[in-house]
């Protein structure tokens, strides 16, 4: 029995730079593209995810959607819709999934709206009941992990019914196990300096903060430890976190390296991976650093559902500098330690979190909306 023919589908997202959703967002409308199946990405104005797209030959189409209700983004996007002969919209964020499950119902068109933070809706947001309203009526919608799905269903009184849970994935295959050198010397980190690192965008919700006053204490404690954070970094962010880096007196110990666009080349020159988010949904930086094998030591910021305190990973509460200190320090001085929950992270990773299994239950939902 043949498999049926993917349905054309158009891609929406309304934030332009780098990050986990975005990166989601274009991985599966070029993997249909590499199926032979027709996609067509809609973005609201350049930057990385322009260019990645452009590197990546997936077709899209600008139209910036900005205003509290863009009616004339709204004509365009059912315009498009019936001239592209669109069969099924995928939208990403909960801005995008508003726009996208009204011009579904217009137009007949079926809708997927994946959430991909505990932070998409945000706190003020304006109508929201309403908003949902309207994604609910039009749309199947996604939760990447069953964090963000319990909080869709406690804080926004969707049914969990109404909620399908598919985890993100990552290609497990482009992270190896390897190890370098490159940070180390390029930095002149003592040989015995463990290197902790840090990778995602300079936001709120990653709470920096938290790991810069935990180094201070691991450095008072006599541990030398040198703190690598690499991200998109936002003026108004970084600055107080430079200050408090000025202040604990650690400028030779905490580095910030902008933006990378080789995650496995960072990762590989690593001791061990730190994250202190106050909030996640399922972030695509701790299943690459668990393919690595890294050893990681986070917050229960959500994660701690694909995290197993004692089996792959240390973890310490939120916005609590000595508790994450302290499990720092127990990583540090359980070399062997690392090591098993490093390797027992990996085989999760690979068994749950591989990029093969998210796309084909995508592909699934996809013919069966359309079929």
């Amino acid at each position: 029995m043949n498999t049926p023919t993917l349905p054309k589908s158009l891609h929406i997202i309304d934030t332009t730079g780098p990050g986990g959703a975005e990166t989601l967002f274009i991985d599966i409308a070029a993997h249909l593209l590499s199926e032979s199946a027709e996609a067509l990405a809609l973005i609201r104005g350049p930057g990385w995810v322009e260019d990645t797209l452009k590197q990546k030959d997936v077709p899209y189409v600008l139209r910036d959607s900005k205003g509290s209700f863009n009616i004339g983004y709204l004509r365009f996007l059912c315009s498009l819709i019936a001239s592209r002969k669109i069969e099924v919209i995928h939208t990403h964020l909960f801005g995008s999934s508003i726009y996208g499950s009204l011009a579904g119902l217009l137009t007949g068109t079926p809708v997927i709206s994946t959430f991909h933070g505990l932070v998409d809706i945000k706190p003020d947001e304006r109508l929201v009941k309403t908003k949902l309203y309207i994604v609910r009526k039009a749309a199947t919608i996604i939760a990447v992990s069953n964090a963000i799905k319990e909080n869709l269903h406690i804080n926004h009184q969707l049914r969990r019914d109404d909620v399908t849970m598919i985890p993100n994935g990552i290609d497990c295959k482009q992270f190896s196990t390897e190890k370098h050198q490159k940070l180390r010397e390029k930095y002149s980190i003592p040989p015995k300096a463990i290197i902790l690192g840090a990778l995602g965008n300079i936001r709120p919700a990653k709470d920096y903060a938290t790991v810069i006053s935990a180094v201070k204490t691991l450095a008072d404690d006599n541990m030398d430890v040198h703190l690598f954070i690499a991200g998109d970094p936002k003026k108004e962010l970084l600055e107080p976190l430079t200050a408090q880096i000025a202040e604990l007196q650690l400028k030779q110990r905490i580095h910030f390296l902008g933006f990378i666009n080789n995650a496995n080349e960072f990762l590989s020159g690593l001791d061990i991976f730190v994250s202190s988010s106050s909030s996640e949904g399922q972030p695509l930086s701790i299943f690459q650093a668990m393919s690595k094998a890294l050893p990681i030591v986070s917050t229960k910021s959500g994660v701690e559902s694909f995290l197993q305190e004692g089996v792959t990973a240390w973890l310490a509460p939120i916005e609590s500098p000595d508790e994450l200190a302290k499990q720092l320090k127990d990583a540090i001085e359980n070399p062997e330690e690392r090591v098993c929950r490093g390797s027992r992270g990996r085989e999760v990773a690979l068994e749950q979190f591989n990029s093969d299994i998210m796309l084909d239950r995508y592909k699934t939902l996809y013919r069966s909306l359309t079929t």
